[in-house]
């Protein structure tokens, strides 16, 4: 299974919303395990997770509904 980081907006219910019927069941169905910081961060410093995640995935997926900068810095 590939691992895939998905690059978004947290705090957003709306966002939450789309993350978990879209996003989640897509990745499912292309057979990806995905991450996301605020759901997967295991007490690291956000900004160590989100380096160690980005490194690891084999694909990265940004949403950048609302213009976030930290989703721009992310994507690079």
């Amino acid at each position: 299974m590939k691992k895939a980081f998905m690059i978004m907006q947290i705090g957003n219910p709306e966002l939450d919303d789309m993350y978990e019927s879209i996003y989640r069941s897509i990745a499912q169905e292309c057979r990806l395990k995905i991450f996301r910081v605020d759901k997967d961060n295991e007490g690291d410093m956000i900004k160590k997770t989100i380096d160690k995640y980005i490194e690891d995935a084999e694909i990265i997926i940004a949403d950048l509904t609302n213009e976030r900068p930290s989703c721009y810095h992310e994507v690079g």
